[in-house]
């Protein structure tokens, strides 16, 4: 059905391959799209744990997602919801959290791989900055992350 759609959007005379790059580019997003919402127990293998600065509110797993323990008003949710990611513009992904009532309930944005080194990675000497070991700013699963300082994350 997509492929058709594309076909007619584009016309006959488009070339074959930018008609098939735009097919897949529409197939992966649809895929992340799903992959995010799959519910809390459908990943076989995920732990999940609080977020220290955010303990009771939202939890991050060891499958790079985050979910939401608390409904408007701090209601506590019957089912955790998953927190969508986004894309930053640097590459990272980032989601949109909800502070706590005395801060007016107001959006804070976080990027996910902090969040999940904060929860998995601990880090005893206070450096400031979180390395992806592979360079793949997408990667955010715990074994790919490090604490590192802003110097030597420079470096690297």
């Amino acid at each position: 059905m997509l492929n058709l759609f594309l076909i007619l959007l584009l016309g006959t005379t488009a070339p074959s391959l930018i008609v098939i790059v735009i097919i897949l580019l529409c197939r992966a997003l649809i895929f992340m799209r799903n992959w995010q919402n799959i519910s809390p127990d459908d990943i076989k293998g995920e732990k999940w744990a609080d977020i220290p600065s955010l303990k009771g509110r939202y939890q991050a797993s060891t499958k790079c997602r985050i979910r939401s323990l608390v409904y408007r008003y701090d209601l506590k949710r019957k089912n955790p919801k998953i927190i969508t990611q986004f894309l930053s513009k640097n590459g990272y992904c980032r989601c949109v959290l909800r502070d706590t009532k005395e801060n007016g309930y107001k959006k804070i944005y976080k990027f996910a791989h902090r969040l999940i080194a904060q929860t998995f990675i601990p880090n005893p000497d206070n450096l400031a900055t979180v390395n992806h070991k592979d360079l793949d700013k997408q990667n955010n699963e715990p074994y790919n992350l490090e604490w590192i300082s802003f110097e030597g994350n420079n470096i690297h």
